[in-house]
């Protein structure tokens, strides 16, 4: 963009996947009218005051620094936006599609949820066992495949009167 806010030039990228007409972000038009194309087509939520979304955005574009923020578009589409102020006055905008990356962060987080669902019921379960077992009138012991002591119920070491060594989970 120009000093004048004037839009300068954006590649076909920009324009597909903001599904913005070339006919709106046509060289020298003003950016207020594509952030209004945009507003008005709901880009930025529901609003009653499509002049108040342009200023908020023309303010937060312009932001001193530059400013840097992700949304989701009306593809559909994740894309991090980042604006830059230039000395001359005018304005860099980039655009990047993020929409892999914020895929793979929901399914990042769907299957931590599910591990930590899977731990839970895990551990709600070795509960539910170490008290039925504790509660058992007979003795209880459970070896591994290569006959290794896991466990040993209270009736189980005291029936036996074995020493607390021979009951060491892992021990022969």
């Amino acid at each position: 963009l120009d000093k004048n806010f004037n839009f300068g030039f954006g590649n076909n990228h920009f324009l597909n996947s903001l599904q913005i007409p070339p006919e709106v972000a046509r060289p020298g038009n003003s950016c207020e009218d594509i952030i209004r194309f945009q507003a008005t087509r709901g880009d930025f939520g529901p609003t009653d005051d499509v002049e108040a979304v342009v200023r908020q955005r023309r303010a937060m574009m312009l932001t001193p620094g530059g400013v840097r923020y992700e949304r989701r578009t009306v593809s559909g589409r994740y894309v991090e936006f980042h604006y830059q102020p230039l000395a001359n006055g005018g304005l860099l905008g980039m655009h990047r599609d993020i929409t892999e990356l914020k895929d793979r962060e929901e399914a990042l987080s769907a299957a931590k949820e599910a591990a930590e669902a899977a731990r839970a019921d895990a551990e709600r379960t070795q509960a539910t066992m170490d008290t039925v077992l504790a509660n058992m009138s007979d003795g209880v012991i459970l070896l591994d495949k290569d006959f290794n002591f896991l466990f040993g119920n209270w009736h189980f070491l005291q029936s036996l009167q074995l020493p607390p060594d021979a009951t060491v989970p892992g021990q022969s």
